[in-house]
């Protein structure tokens, strides 16, 4: 099980493979789900910057 670090969703190895499959994209280090990926995706290049080096995840 491995739990995305923004949200707290859990995923197993079955999901991750079918999120593959789908074309899903998703951060592994710290782990990101799909939605959040997208969200932290959608910020400026400066704000992901300061979650990245803060460790927060509350965007």
């Amino acid at each position: 099980m491995i739990k995305c670090v923004r949200c707290g969703d859990e995923y197993n190895a079955e999901d991750l493979r079918e999120l593959r499959e789908m074309g899903e994209e998703y951060n592994k280090e710290p782990f990101l789900c799909p939605d959040c990926w997208d969200d932290f995706h959608r910020l400026d290049s400066e704000d992901q910057l300061k979650y990245l080096v803060a460790g927060r995840y509350d965007w």
